[in-house]
Parts: C-alpha cells; structure tokens; sequence
C-alpha cells in the first residue's frame, strides 16, 4: 500500500462534494476504448474513501503488473471503477458505504478477513474508526489505511480534515486512542480474489446504513465475524 499511497501524493484538499466524487471518477475511470484509466493526480479534492479506494486500485494494479499474467481483466476493472451508485451498489457502492462498507466487500469476494483486535493490525491494513459509538445513520467515522500504533496513540493515512503540515487531503495523521470508539481493520490476503467483482450485486444492508443505525453485534456478522469468535477467516 506504501508504494500506491505515494502515487496519491499528499494535501490536495478535503471535501465531500459532487466536485470531488466527480475528479475521483474520472482520475479512476472505465473506457470501452481505452480500458482503465488510472490518473491518481486528478482525484483532488479526496475524502476519506476515496482515499483508502484509490490506494486499494492503485495497489491492485501493482500487485497485478508484477505478476505478469494480467489476472485482473477488463470486466474486473470495469466493475471495480468508482461510479455515481446508491451506498451498497457495486463494489464502489459498497466501498463508499457507511458502517463497514469496504470490510463487507472484501468478505463478499473473499478476498481477506477483519478483525477487531488492535494487537493483531499491520501496517498497510484497511482500518474503519468511528469517533462515536453510533454505526450507521448517526455514525461519525473515518476509512483509513492502519500504520502504527503506541500504547497510547494510533497513526493512519487517509483524506483527512487536517493534517501536521496544515494541508488537508491525503496525508499521515497520529490521534489518540482515547478518541476512537469502535475499530474494525480488513486484511486483503487474496487480491485475486478480487476477479469476483462484476458479481458484487447490491447490498441492501449497505444502503439502508443511510437511514438507520446498527448494533456492533449485527456489524461484525455482515463482515464475518461473530461477537464470540473474534476472527473468522474465509
């Protein structure tokens, strides 16, 4: 992920808006033509999803360049590109979700695992906070991607509000512990399996994480977990 994340660069703005989603689109597009189109600098302004996707495509394309056999194809690509779909359409509709949309897609493809435990995170893990305890509707949360972590603090890179260097956008930011209240990181273990996204679907659970709020017990068994086994692998 170090290596897709430079390719982002840092600051260029934060902001969700119609304006952002729209450079995000066309710096990640599909065209029939030309195939994928993957111009990371034009995805300025970023939020905090856009972000953490981007880097997940970036490096994605990376993993598959480096093997040579070009396993990810066209339809791959062409379901894997951000579009203008409702939360929980697509994998970008799930992506881009509330609650734990990014976790739930990468449990649909089997393409990894999540886990709930701080002790278990690796650098370079997808790593979903919540600054409140409400999951859903009422949630206040961030998508990132984990670093490190002290017995005190927690370092991420996101699209974030504001960062050290006083650039908001892309960027490495260190908070305290004692702000998050619920942490959910996903592990990518199998980017092959990331082949199965023109089956994605729609999510109705995705979507409706507009309108309601969840319970922890309920977030964990959409992403594969269970409240008493606290890792299940696919």
């Amino acid at each position: 992920m170090e290596e897709a994340r430079a390719k982002l660069g840092k600051g260029g703005g934060y902001a969700c808006t119609g304006k952002a989603l729209d450079n995000f689109i066309r710096a990640f597009s599909w065209d029939e033509r030309k195939s994928r189109q993957l111009q990371p600098g034009k995805a300025r302004p970023s939020f905090c999803s856009s972000a953490v996707y981007g880097a997940l495509l970036l490096a994605l394309e990376l993993w598959d360049s480096g093997r040579g056999e070009n396993s990810l194809n066209d339809k791959t690509w062409q379901a894997l590109a951000p579009k203008k779909v409702p939360d929980g359409n697509g994998a970008w509709g799930c992506a881009n979700a509330n609650g734990p949309g990014l976790a739930v897609l990468v449990h649909k493809l089997g393409a990894g695992h999540s886990f709930t435990e701080w002790e278990k995170a690796q650098s370079g893990d997808i790593m979903k906070l919540w600054w409140t305890e409400a999951i859903g509707a009422r949630e206040r949360g961030h998508l990132t991607i984990y670093l490190s972590q002290t017995e005190d603090s927690l370092t991420f890179w996101s699209s974030n509000q504001s960062n050290p260097e006083g650039t908001p956008g892309y960027g490495i930011k260190t908070v305290p512990k004692t702000t998050v209240k619920h942490v959910l990181f996903t592990r990518i273990t199998r980017p092959e399996a990331f082949t199965n996204a023109p089956s994605v679907g729609t999510d109705p659970w995705l979507g409706s994480l507009l309108k309601k709020t969840v319970t922890m017990e309920e977030m964990l068994r959409r992403c594969g977990l269970s409240p008493s086994s606290s890792e299940i692998h696919p």
